[in-house]
């Protein structure tokens, strides 16, 4: 009987500040379990149950029924040893979100006697190794693994770079749904029935391991694996707009745990300046909604425990894969950042490329191809609320590298548009050609024919700057 189900589901919902020692939450806890637990077990007349072990999974969507859990194990066992149970009783809390009850924390039970187990990450090293000689039963249309054909092929692709070994980090998507994805018949079984023993350079091997290799990473069958996810994990339940405020806020938790460090660094005190315009436009964590995102699993309380196919799920499948000296990529990533930042704020962001570099190597702006391209933007998408504007990535831009354009509301008395330019590496451009550009586009008076056409031809006020910072050696480590 799922708990939800119950009638002690309105005990714990009506108060979600409840105290952990609740007696009447306990109360109804010990109730639950006597109907729920085997009936032979109570009721046993001849003799006693040897021993019993609970095993209560999915435990932590709910903080007052773990609480109650820990707090009634002694309660609980004594009542079982005394009547039922003659030599051991064992209880098993099992689910996601568990870390935030850390063995620091004592609920009525001697800390000693109980401990938290952390599962371990997936090794996909291991599940290559046992693919070779323990083949799993194949999914339902899905081809079958005890060919060599099919599983050479996906012991090649398995752990490559790619949107799939970023998915396989999560035991669930892994399972149920990357695996079913690339063995999937409508997918791959095109490529016919098994050749045996077949070599490792046969052509119809290699045709199959690059179509698998294209599979994993292209974005929309990938999907398939985020949603399967959902489907199998709570989220399921929960309505599209609850489900969106559940991820927004692990998303913003993790930002802000990231950006903790910058606040107590001395050497990065220039960085916490430039990002801190950003940061302090992020809104606050909702402590209910955070712990939803807990329950649900899909956030942890040391974010490093957070597993990288949770982090894909949160930035919504978005990626870009950044190396040294890849400016562009770089960039890329950041203005995804800003994407989902504006998101989590509530905001419709919209991406759009403009057709020339604005301004130009020159130093010339064309405003008039600036307001054709703006008009263009809004006439395409009179949903948005933010414009993040690129420049054409032929080439490292001369000017800013990115452009945000938040817009007013001037039926809300809302004055003009906010325009904020972001620039990589500015540090190192000092008398360049993109210093004296950037320069001209914050100069007043005379020198201000720049700023002036950017802010007609954006209908805005140019706000302020946010620096691109690239970090090296050790720095590389902080976001």
């Amino acid at each position: 009987v799922p708990w939800e189900k119950h009638e002690i589901a309105e005990i714990f919902f009506f108060d979600s500040v409840m105290r952990p020692t609740n007696a009447r939450r306990n109360k109804e806890v010990l109730k639950y379990l006597k109907g729920v637990i085997p009936v032979d077990v109570f009721k046993v007349t001849t003799g006693r149950v040897p021993s019993l072990l609970l095993i209560l999974d999915e435990i932590g969507r709910s903080d007052p029924f773990c609480r109650a859990m820990i707090d009634i194990c002694r309660e609980l066992k004594t009542e079982l040893l005394a009547n039922f149970v003659s030599d051991y009783v064992g209880v098993v809390l099992a689910g996601a979100g568990l870390d935030r009850f850390g063995t620091d924390q004592n609920f009525g039970t001697d800390p000693k006697k109980y401990r938290m187990i952390k599962t371990k990450k997936v090794n996909l090293e291991t599940l290559r190794e046992k693919l070779m000689f323990d083949v799993p039963k194949p999914f339902e249309g899905c081809v079958n693994l005890e060919t060599s054909l099919y599983r050479k092929a996906l012991l090649n692709v398995l752990g490559e770079p790619g949107r799939a070994s970023v998915l396989a980090k999560n035991a669930r998507m892994l399972r149920r749904g990357l695996l079913k994805t690339l063995t999937s018949e409508g997918l791959v079984g095109q490529f016919g029935p098994d050749v045996p023993n077949i070599s490792d350079d046969d052509p119809k091997l290699m045709r199959l391991t690059s179509h698998m290799r294209r599979l994993q990473d292209y974005p929309e069958v990938m999907d398939y694996t985020i949603s399967k996810y959902v489907s199998l994990n709570g989220l399921s339940g929960l309505s599209e707009e609850e489900r969106e405020k559940v991820i927004n806020t692990a998303f913003l938790y993790h930002v802000k745990k990231h950006m903790k460090p910058l606040e107590n660094d001395g050497k990065l005190t220039k960085l916490t300046l430039d990002v801190s315009p950003i940061t302090s436009s992020l809104p606050e964590i909702e402590e209910d909604w955070l712990e939803r995102a807990f329950r649900f699993g899909v956030c942890t309380k040391d974010i490093e425990d957070t597993s990288d196919a949770i982090r894909y799920l949160l930035c919504k499948g978005q990626r870009v894969v950044v190396g040294p000296g890849q400016g562009i990529a770089f960039q890329k990533l950041l203005a995804l950042h800003h994407f989902r930042l504006y998101e989590v704020r509530g905001k419709v962001p919209v991406f759009y490329r403009l057709r020339k570099q604005q301004p130009s190597r020159g130093g010339v702006l064309d405003s008039e191809a600036l307001k054709e391209d703006f008009a263009k933007m809004k006439a395409e998408n009179p949903q948005a609320t933010v414009f993040i504007i690129e420049q054409p990535q032929e080439d490292t831009a001369p000017g800013p590298d990115l452009i945000v354009v938040e817009l007013s509301k001037p039926q809300e008395g809302e004055g003009r548009n906010n325009i904020i330019f972001q620039a990589k590496h500015l540090a190192k451009t000092t008398g360049t050609l993109k210093d004296n550009i950037l320069a001209s586009l914050f100069a007043r008076g005379a020198d201000a024919e720049n700023a002036r056409l950017f802010e007609e031809a954006l209908e805005g006020t140019i706000r302020m700057r946010f620096v691109q910072h690239s970090l090296a050696g050790e720095e590389m480590k902080t976001p």
